[in-house]
C-alpha cells in the first residue's frame, strides 16, 4: 500500500493529462487495498476519484475495476443496496469489454450481498453464474469465493447437504492455495453451518479458528463478523464471555464506519439484556 501512495503522489505531482488514466488506475488499486484493512471511507473517496478521472476516457476494464472496488466501500460502511448496485454495474462493464474474472468477481459479490438483504432467488442466480464463469476460467481464488458463499447460503435454507458439498470443494480448492484469510471465510462458514445445524460445539469450533485467522491476517471486517456469530453463540451458556464478544464487534464496527454489523452487535446486546 504504500507504494501505492507514492505512485499517487508522483501522478498528482506530474499534472499532465496524459498521466490522468494511470492516476485512475492507482487510485482504483489504492482503494482495494483500504478496504482491505478496514478503511472503508478512504476506499469510497479513492474509488470514486478514480472514476471521476476514468470516466472520460472511457477505459473500461480500469471503469469496472474502480466500480468493484466502490462496491466493496460501500458494503464496508454497510449500505448494502448501494453497495449492490456498484457491483452489478461493474459486472455490466466487464461483459463489454470481456472481461470474464471481473464478471465472476462482481455477481459472486453481488450474490452475497443479495444473500444478505434476504432476495434469496436473485442471491442464487448471481452466485451460480459467478460458479459457472469460475470453472471455466479455473480462477482458483474465485472458485472458492463462490462456493464458501453458495455453502452460507444453502445453509440458511436448510439444503445442509449441499451446504456441506460447497465446503468440500472449498477445502479442495484452499488446499492448492496458501490464503488464510480465505481459511477465515470459509471457517465462520462452517461455524454458520453448526450453529444453523444447532452443533454450538463445533460452531464455536470453527469460529474460534475463523477469529484466530482474522486477527493473523488483520481483516478487521471479518473479525467483526467472527465475534458477532461468537457472541450470539455463547449467549446461552455464557453471558460474559458473549457480552465480551459483542461488545469488542460494536466496538470495531463502530471504529470502522461498518453501520450494519454496528446494528447487528447492538441487536446482539439488546437480545442478550445487555444493552450498549
Amino acid at each position: 500500500m504504500e507504494l501505492t501512495g507514492q505512485a499517487v503522489q508522483a501522478l498528482r505531482a506530474q499534472g499532465e493529462a496524459g498521466h490522468v488514466r494511470g492516476l485512475g488506475r492507482v487510485l482504483a488499486l489504492r482503494a482495494a487495498f483500504k478496504f482491505r484493512i478496514g478503511a472503508f471511507e478512504e476506499a469510497r473517496r479513492g474509488a470514486e476519484e478514480a472514476l471521476a478521472l476514468l470516466m472520460p476516457l472511457a477505459p473500461l476494464r480500469d471503469i469496472g475495476h474502480a466500480r468493484l472496488y466502490l462496491g466493496a466501500a460501500w458494503y464496508g460502511l454497510g449500505d448494502l443496496g448501494r453497495s449492490v448496485d456498484w457491483f452489478l454495474a461493474a459486472a455490466q462493464t466487464y461483459e463489454e469489454v470481456g472481461h470474464a474474472w471481473g464478471i465472476g468477481a462482481a455477481l459472486d459479490n453481488a450474490g452475497y450481498l443479495e444473500f444478505l438483504r434476504g432476495n434469496i432467488r436473485a442471491a442464487e442466480a448471481h452466485l451460480q453464474t459467478a460458479l459457472t464463469i469460475a470453472a471455466q476460467t479455473g480462477s482458483r481464488y474465485l472458485l472458492t469465493g463462490v462456493y464458501d458463499h453458495l455453502a452460507t447460503l444453502t445453509a440458511s435454507q436448510g439444503r445442509f447437504d449441499e451446504a456441506m458439498a460447497y465446503v468440500e470443494r472449498c477445502r479442495a480448492v484452499l488446499d492448492e492455495m496458501d490464503r488464510p484469510y480465505i481459511v477465515a471465510s470459509l471457517s465462520l462458514s462452517l461455524g454458520q453451518i453448526a450453529a444453523q445445524a444447532g452443533d454450538t460445539v463445533a460452531a464455536e469450533k470453527h469460529l474460534a479458528r475463523a477469529l484466530e485467522l482474522a486477527r493473523a491476517t488483520g481483516n478487521r471486517l471479518d473479525i467483526v463478523k467472527t465475534l458477532i456469530q461468537l457472541g450470539q453463540i455463547r449467549g446461552a451458556r455464557n453471558a460474559t464471555a458473549a457480552e465480551r464478544a459483542l461488545r469488542e464487534a460494536a466496538g470495531l464496527a463502530r471504529e470502522l464506519h461498518a453501520e450494519g454489523l454496528l446494528a447487528e452487535a447492538t441487536a446482539a446486546l439488546a437480545a442478550l439484556g445487555r444493552p450498549s
